[in-house]
């Protein structure tokens, strides 16, 4: 029974990065709040060093300081102004591999009305950025 138990909770984990894939994508969730949500979820599932996930670990490494959500109540004006600079900056070459590393998540881990993927891509490299960081 254990194991249909685990089954459920991934198999509802991979709905959840689906759904923030998705809201990343349509808008409803910021980029920086998504890659954390993203990151936070893929060590709630059997593979969380799939290569889907690659985009994610770097953006998240790479705005780890850039405060999001409630929590901006607790900075001073002029830090938040730098970092949003900093972020605006940083989606600026970066927002199409974020959205493309959504695109992927969603082919990867969405579900079929019987909770079978839907569709399994097997990960590979992984393209760079304007940057030159490996996504």
């Amino acid at each position: 029974m254990e194991h249909s138990i685990h089954e459920s909770y991934v198999r509802e984990r991979k709905v959840e990065l689906v759904s923030t894939a998705r809201a990343m994508l349509d808008g409803t969730l910021g980029l920086i709040e998504g890659v954390r949500r993203l990151n936070d979820l893929r060590f709630q599932i059997d593979d969380p060093d799939s290569p889907v996930f690659h985009t994610v670990r770097v953006v998240e490494s790479d705005m780890d300081e850039v405060p999001v959500g409630d929590i901006r109540s607790r900075f001073g004006q002029t830090f938040l102004q730098q970092k949003d600079a900093e972020v605006a900056d940083y989606l600026g070459s970066s927002a199409d591999d974020i959205q493309r590393a959504c695109r992927e998540i969603i082919s990867r881990f969405e579900m079929n009305m019987d909770g079978s993927p839907a569709m399994e891509l097997r990960g590979g490299e992984g393209a760079e950025t304007s940057r030159g960081k490996k996504l």
